[in-house]
Order: C-alpha cells, then structure tokens, then sequence
C-alpha cells in the first residue's frame, strides 16, 4: 500500500517496513529506545532483513542510520536506528555508514507532534557531509510514521548524490 503523501510526491524510491507498529511492535521498539533493551535491535534488523527478503528488493550499495542529535545520543547512550542498521547490514551484506550524516539540532519528539508540525519539526536538522554520487542507499530508522523524518534525509542525501534512496523500518505505523 502506498500513503498519499507518496503518491503525489514520493520521497523515496522504495520504502519497505517489516510489521505494523501494533502492540507489540510499540514494546520491541519503546524496550529499545527507552529501557536500554539492546538486544531488540537484532530482533528488529532480523524481521526487517526477512521483509526485505520476501520484497522485491533492488539492493543498496549503503545503509544510512537516522542520527540522533548528539545531545540525544549522550542521554540514551546509544542510537536505536544504527543499531538496527549495523544488524540489517550483517545480514544483508550491506556497509552502514558510520559518519556524514548529521542532525544539526535537537528536535522535539515527533511521536507528540501533528503532521504538519512534524515537517516543520526536522525541516533543516540534518546533513550530509559525505558524497554520495552515484551510491544507492537505504535509510534506515525504528519506526515510519507520516515519514517526515525519513523525507527530510532523503533530502540531503538526494543532495550529497545519492542516485536511488529507499527508506526501511521494522514498523510502519
């Protein structure tokens, strides 16, 4: 099923989630985030990796975790979308990036936000230091909602030369 956002302007060359974000969904992703339950990660990366395998999936020469403001990452202490990403990337034979993509600045919780403040929200949070000229990348996050957080990467990106940006997340909301 295609959203109608992506209908009149898609983002993305191809997005791909592994599950609804139902209830259990929520526990798996919210232990991650939250609690510090690290170990969700491969169990995320691993029903991503079997959705990916049952699609009819291009492949991608890069996966590109959704970073964390760094103010985020030294209060969580982790990033939950790299670590699904080095995860996938195991099992898909795929490098994860490690550098060139930034958020510039914190950013409000999108889960709290509506739609439209949710675009205004990661509007210019992020960068893209890298060159990624003639790369086909996936992005990687925990969870696709209204996927303004994954559009507004796939934005610097397309800048930095990315040919072909797909986007994938354990859960679709």
């Amino acid at each position: 099923m295609v959203c109608r956002d992506c209908q009149r302007s898609p983002a993305f060359d191809r997005a791909l989630a592994a599950c609804h974000y139902d209830e259990a969904m929520a526990w798996l992703v919210g232990s991650l985030k939250f609690r510090g339950r690290i170990a969700h990660a491969r169990v995320l990366a691993r029903l991503l990796a079997e959705r990916v395998g049952t699609a009819d999936w291009p492949g991608c020469d890069l996966l590109l975790p959704v970073p964390l403001h760094a103010a985020s990452f030294r209060r969580r202490g982790f990033n939950q979308a790299e670590r699904i990403a080095h995860h996938l990337g195991a099992r898909l034979g795929v490098p994860v990036a490690g550098h060139g993509l930034r958020r510039l600045r914190a950013t409000q919780r999108q889960s709290t936000l509506s739609v439209a403040a949710r675009a205004a929200n990661v509007r210019g949070a992020f960068t893209c230091d890298q060159n990624l000229t003639g790369y086909r990348v996936a992005i990687v996050d925990d969870v696709i909602t209204t996927t303004r957080t994954a559009r507004a990467v796939a934005d610097v990106v397309r800048t930095a030369g990315a040919t072909h940006v797909m986007c994938l997340a354990p859960a679709r909301a």
